[in-house]
């Protein structure tokens, strides 16, 4: 079924989830529904009100948008997590439900003309994926037990690491986890998210010991694969290159998919670690990545632009504001904005 990955704009990557952009328009979630704001302008326009909650997935195909929301009705284990996938129809302004977990509802993205969703199943996260036909309306479930299912890999090594650590699968036998799956590999990032991004191929990560993994470059179309780098955490996957954690330490590196090397990238900032979260608070455009910094040592909170070009630091936006938003932990970029919560600063 894979054939080339379609051409994205840069804004439609996995670290800016929860927005899209799409003919001139950037699709945006908030807490209560789903929003747009025309290119030039700072105006947000509702175009459908249905809650959201923990966790944000937007995506799109042909005329219809894709997203998570949260439906009272439906959430039968009173957690108040995003347990629904919505559709809304750009050309008639019509929007429904498409799919129901009554369970965490988490990434949601197109790839290669199918729809990926993942979800919480039985206390372990599990992809279903969708064909979709010309007028992104759902063809078929496709078969998740497939060894050629995209994100079967991932499937069970959810399954084994949940029954490795589940205190009910080793009453009094001590196993760790590190041993059971060591041999298996995993997604960085999700597995069509990242083929989106990389056209066709994606990061994979194997266990190396406890603080470090062995990180994989793999064309899903030939199955080709080879060793990128050793590394104990990736902070960005980008179309470009890596940035990431080299060692338990401080020490950033990038790496070059142009000259498949890695180069030392020197960022005192990264010295205070505890200062910078490496996980939802981070996103990239065309020119730079951005961090959030708690600004425990100096009490301000800033938002940093890092520059690809010469990794020279420009604060986007500092001061208490930042860490009084109840979304703060969402951040995204367009071109022409700097999203963090439901506030907005221009992009330098």
């Amino acid at each position: 079924m894979l054939e080339a990955a379609e051409t994205i704009c840069w804004v439609n990557h996995y670290y800016n989830r929860g927005i899209y952009e799409k003919d001139g328009y950037t699709y945006r979630q908030f807490r209560d529904g789903l929003y747009r704001r025309q290119e030039g302008t700072d105006i947000w326009e509702l175009l459908c009100e249905v809650p959201i909650h923990t966790g944000r997935g937007l995506t799109a195909y042909k005329s219809k948008m894709y997203f998570t929301c949260y439906q009272a009705a439906k959430d039968v284990q009173g957690s108040g997590w995003n347990n629904s996938v919505f559709y809304l129809d750009l050309d008639t302004m019509e929007y429904g439900e498409l799919l129901s977990t009554e369970s965490l509802a988490s990434t949601v993205v197109v790839y290669d003309s199918c729809l990926y969703f993942q979800y919480l199943k039985e206390g372990y996260m599990q992809y279903d994926g969708y064909l979709l036909d010309e007028s992104g309306e759902v063809l078929e479930k496709l078969d998740a037990e497939s060894e050629d299912f995209l994100c079967y890999e991932q499937n069970q090594y959810n399954i084994a690491e949940y029954e490795t650590i589940s205190p009910s699968s080793h009453v009094n036998v001590f196993v760790n986890p590190y041993e059971v799956v060591s041999t298996m590999k995993s997604e960085v990032i999700p597995i069509p998210y990242c083929a989106s991004v990389l056209n066709g191929k994606t990061v994979f990560q194997q266990q190396n010991d406890e603080s470090s993994f062995h990180y994989f470059l793999r064309d899903l179309k030939t199955g080709e694969e080879s060793l990128l780098f050793d590394a104990s955490a990736i902070l960005f996957i980008t179309d470009d290159g890596i940035l990431y954690f080299a060692t338990a330490g401080n020490m950033v590196k990038y790496y070059s998919f142009a000259d498949h090397t890695s180069q030392e990238v020197v960022l005192p900032e990264f010295e205070e670690t505890h200062n910078l979260h490496i996980d939802s608070y981070l996103t990239y455009d065309e020119q730079a990545f951005y961090f959030y910094d708690y600004g425990e040592d100096s009490g301000i909170p800033r938002i940093l632009r890092l520059s690809y070009n010469d990794w020279s630091l420009d604060v986007v936006a500092e001061g208490e504001i930042l860490s009084e938003t109840e979304d703060y932990r969402v951040n995204q970029v367009d071109g022409e904005y700097f999203y963090h919560g439901d506030q907005m600063y221009p992009v330098p």
